[in-house]
Formats: C-alpha cells, sequence, structure tokens
C-alpha cells in the first residue's frame, strides 16, 4: 500500500535543516540536517498523519560542514519541487 493514502497513519520528526551553500550550485547541496528535530513543545511535531501528507525522500548522504559525521543533504531544487508536490496535493484539505 502506498504511503500517501488518506487511510495510512504515520507519526514522525520534523529534521532541522542548515544553510550550508547560499551560491545554490546545480550539482552541490545546498543545506544538511542539522541533527535537530522540531517540536511542539517536549512532543514530537508528528502525530498520527494522515499518509497523504507525507512524501518519502531518499535525501544524500555526507559529510556535515560541521564536522567528520555524516548527514543527510539536501539540493534547494529539490525541496522547493517537493513542497510544491505537497502543496498541489493538500491545497484543498488545508483551511
Amino acid at each position: 500500500m502506498p504511503v500517501h493514502e488518506i487511510n495510512v497513519r504515520l507519526c514522525g520528526q520534523i529534521m532541522g535543516l542548515a544553510l550550508i551553500d547560499r551560491s545554490h550550485q546545480p550539482d552541490g547541496p545546498d543545506w544538511e540536517w542539522n541533527g535537530a528535530f522540531e517540536s511542539a513543545g517536549n512532543v514530537p511535531s508528528l502525530r498520527d498523519l494522515e499518509g497523504n501528507w507525507v512524501e518519502l525522500i531518499d535525501p544524500i548522504l555526507q559529510k556535515s560542514s560541521e564536522g567528520d559525521v555524516q548527514t543527510f543533504a539536501f539540493q534547494m531544487e529539490e525541496l522547493q519541487a517537493l513542497a510544491a508536490l505537497l502543496h498541489e496535493r493538500l491545497v484543498h484539505h488545508i483551511h
């Protein structure tokens, strides 16, 4: 069953991202995971979320700009395309 169906329920967290390259080169990532998660107080940010509100991605894995640890990296264009895709899917469900 695809994840983005209404009858699929998910729990998770939103990753905190940091801008690492303001030049937006087409071959390199612009953002990386800073190791933090967004939250509402002490509560994880996503609980009992409908699957149609989620799009799974496979981010780049590379060394962090802050050290030798591995982290997830993202390109600006991919994040913008993902946001547009989710907006189109959900625009009629948002109040």
